[in-house]
């Protein structure tokens, strides 16, 4: 399938987003924080404990919001703005989380929830685009590519982690 210019700037955004879920989510801060828990005095049961109530608190605040945020992203001029500031929102916590040291693990975890926020609340935004880019003939094909592109995007981005 041929995708238009717009299409693939959606695709792309998944490509390039992806990479939060794997490598802050999955591969790296969970690790990291645990050796800074643990480097800091604290049980591994606790900071295992600490970690499973950062992700909760994210996840709750996006899930409250989210009605509000659908209603907004039903707004097509607010709606690019809304992604915007969420994506900004992301990457400058997700930034921040690299500065901190390892002392610091309380404001890991409250800048994690802030950047898990700022995802969260993009990939909202971003879904909403799908029917604004695709008509219904092509919404399956261009979320399938887009999907597959995310899984390229967040592989590439961890295999060169190890790679360096």
């Amino acid at each position: 399938m041929k995708f238009n210019k717009q299409q693939w700037q959606w695709i792309f955004y998944d490509w390039a987003n992806s990479g939060y879920g794997i490598l802050v989510v999955t591969a790296v801060l969970p690790v990291y924080f645990k050796a800074a828990a643990h480097q800091n005095g604290i049980s591994a049961a606790l900071s295992t404990a600490l970690w499973g109530y950062a992700n909760s608190a994210g996840t709750l605040v996006v899930s409250l919001l989210a009605p509000f945020l659908g209603a907004m992203a039903d707004y097509p001029y607010a709606k690019r703005r809304w992604l915007n500031w969420f994506a900004g929102l992301g990457i400058i916590m997700t930034m921040i989380l690299g500065a901190l040291s390892p002392n610091a693990w309380q404001w890991l975890l409250i800048i994690y929830v802030l950047s898990a926020i700022g995802y969260s609340g993009g990939n909202l935004f971003y879904d909403s685009f799908l029917t604004d880019v695709a008509d219904y003939r092509q919404i399956d094909a261009l979320s399938a590519t887009g999907y597959g592109m995310g899984y390229l995007g967040g592989g590439y981005g961890f295999f060169d982690l190890f790679d360096s």
